[in-house]
């Protein structure tokens, strides 16, 4: 659907608070009993809110009814609503335009260029699998936490592996935390096959950066912490805590990495609540947001059959049986494939299959395998 721009909004807002009855007898949670004094003043104050650039609006009251509200509305329209109800509606509406409006001021030049180089530092160490220097990249963190004020925490689950945990704490501490997640490792590059070194960020004339990891996944972790360093400059203070972990070892598994923090008593009196991961790459400057994007399913399949020989044929051999699964999952994964080249569909909204690894044994009766990775939403 298109965006709601938030100016006419205003004019519908205000065109309806001014045709509303008088409703007698309010019942608090009940939006259809909501006095219309309440949504004029309500009107008037969004108004003077915008024209002042107010940028951050709560709405706590009625947030059952709220919900229930949305959803009827979403699913039926305005036929199924009140006028109040749809003024409710629409003030949820534009609060909701509002809150997610940026309330920092935005960066001067300078300090765009300072965003841009912290960047680059990161995107200049080499955290590549299968040697990646985590040394170097844990002391740029904490370098970064130290300037910002955080608490920190560095972790080895394995050794070598460090995993580091920054804090900021929340106002109230009782209540659960928020997750921001990211890891510092990258995939492995070939040299010969770029056009700049993988390690050295370069920026051309576009204001492209050329390095690898950008998007998978540094330049996530490095917008927390803009985040943070924007929000701290505001005065901003959470009501809750803010936790921001990064990871090791996530491109082969992250099993010495997140899984085990999430398996200790560490990330239990954490107490997060909610967590924001990795996604899709972006090919442009808008984020998109995912809710369980991606789940793996690793499958691997055996196959049993007859040993071969140089002189002999035989029906039903192991490798041979394993090749019908592998046409299969083959024309699947095909299938799949041909809804993105046609453009229907985004590759995050395909099922993603790859065979992944082939192993043979010389058991009697001879047994083979192959590893297979299934991605599903």
């Amino acid at each position: 659907k298109p965006p709601i721009s938030i100016p006419p909004l205003l004019s519908r807002l205000a065109t309806a608070s001014a045709n509303l009855p008088v409703l007698p007898s309010p019942d608090p949670l009940c939006f259809s009993s909501v006095p219309s004094s309440f949504i004029r003043f309500w009107v008037s104050r969004l108004l003077q809110l915008y024209k002042r650039k107010a940028f951050c609006l709560l709405i706590s009251s009625f947030r059952t009814s709220v919900l229930s509200l949305c959803g009827i509305y979403h699913r039926y329209g305005d036929s199924h609503c009140s006028p109040c109800q749809r003024v409710i509606v629409h003030l949820l509406l534009f609060s909701s335009l509002l809150s997610f409006t940026n309330p920092t001021p935005s960066p001067t030049q300078y300090e765009q260029s300072q965003i841009i180089s912290r960047f680059q530092e990161y995107l200049r160490i080499n955290t590549s699998q299968p040697s990646p220097n985590y040394k170097k990249s844990t002391q740029f963190i904490l370098s970064l936490a130290e300037s910002l004020s955080l608490e920190t925490q560095v972790i080895e689950f394995v050794q070598g592996k460090p995993l580091v945990i920054l804090k900021w704490p929340g106002s109230d501490l009782f209540l659960p935390s928020i997750l921001l997640n990211s890891h510092t490792d990258v995939v492995p590059s070939e040299r010969s096959k770029w056009d700049y070194h993988p390690f050295g960020a370069h920026i051309d004339e576009n204001g492209n950066i050329f390095a690898r990891g950008p998007q998978d996944m540094k330049c996530v972790g490095m917008q927390y912490m803009e985040a943070v360093r924007r929000l701290k400059a505001s005065g901003f203070q959470p009501k809750r805590s803010l936790y921001l972990s990064f990871v090791p070892d996530e491109e082969i598994g992250g099993h010495d990495g997140l899984e085990k923090l999430a398996q200790s008593d560490v990330f239990k009196n954490m107490n997060v609540d909610i967590v924001l991961d990795e996604g899709l790459a972006s090919p442009n400057e808008n984020y998109r947001l995912f809710y369980g994007e991606r789940m793996p399913w690793w499958l691997v399949i055996k196959a049993t059959g007859a040993p071969g020989h140089g002189a002999k044929l035989y029906d039903n051999s192991a490798i041979e049986n394993l090749f019908k699964s592998i046409e299969s999952i083959r024309r699947f994964r095909a299938s799949q494939f041909d809804l993105v080249k046609a453009g229907l569909k985004g590759e995050g909204e395909v099922i993603l299959v790859n065979m992944a690894f082939l192993k043979a044994g010389m058991p009697s009766p001879t047994e083979q395998s192959i590893t297979i990775l299934v991605t599903w939403l």
